[in-house]
């Protein structure tokens, strides 16, 4: 089954941001793992990064996430040996193939379940996983392969590569977070004719290819999980408001 996926992403470049981490870095096998948070935490979450890899962004949001959550936070550098060649933005057959070379669920069990074991040597008892665009997808992925053992939850952020048999497999809740730059993952009403003053119109705009699919998607979700299964969208930060005088 053919899955969907963000044309913003797969076309726009990083951005670039200036920031000092709080986090260290420490060697588990052969991969290095960005560490931030209580060194004495009992729950985890780890981060699974977008295709931009271990970017300040990246470390600047897990720290954010130790801070304000009390987690210690991981985050796995899977793309350490072979970074995203920006040549391939608008190049997509050599940009997914590159994907699925470095950043298939079959590449990434093994580190992972290493980083997995690291964590539960520290005294971690559980974890959730938290994944960024092509993160989203291999954190559900790899719930399903977890099987709840140890990964209670998993939240996508701007999810990409979406495919119903993903959720299907997921044996865990989700929190989609869909941004501007994708559609709703709820199931929007259908579109009724309305007529006024001879006028006829659509109520909403037809939803765009792939839409079924992730509406189809969180609905499954929903069934197999109720209200742990949760949808927000955002927007980006909101602008302030200017008071009047």
């Amino acid at each position: 089954m053919a899955s969907s996926y963000s044309q913003a992403c797969c076309n726009t470049k990083p951005v670039t941001a200036d920031y000092t981490a709080v986090g260290t870095f420490e060697q588990v096998g052969d991969l290095r793992v960005y560490v931030t948070g209580p060194a004495d935490a009992k729950h985890a979450i780890l981060f699974i990064y977008d295709i931009y890899g271990m970017s300040s962004q990246a470390k600047q949001f897990a720290d954010r996430l130790a801070e304000k959550g009390g987690f210690k936070v991981v985050i796995p550098d899977y793309l350490q040996n072979d970074p995203l060649d920006e040549t391939l933005f608008g190049d997509r057959p050599k940009l997914f193939a590159w994907i699925q070379r470095v950043g298939s669920i079959e590449v990434i069990t093994p580190p992972t379940n290493k980083v997995v074991e690291s964590l539960r040597v520290s005294g971690v008892v559980d974890a959730g996983i938290v994944g960024f665009c092509w993160g989203a997808k291999i954190a559900t992925q790899y719930a399903a392969v977890d099987k709840g053992d140890f990964v209670k939850a998993v939240a996508q952020i701007h999810p990409s590569m979406i495919d119903i048999k993903d959720a299907e497999a997921c044996p865990v809740p989700n929190l989609l977070i869909p941004t501007k730059d994708e559609e709703d993952m709820v199931k929007k009403k259908k579109a009724k004719l309305i007529t006024r003053r001879k006028k006829t119109r659509l109520t909403h705009v037809p939803p765009p290819p792939f839409s079924w699919q992730k509406t189809a998607y969180h609905e499954l979700l929903q069934k197999k999980f109720g209200d742990k299964t949760e949808h927000h969208r955002f927007e980006g930060k909101r602008k302030e408001r200017k008071r009047e005088k």
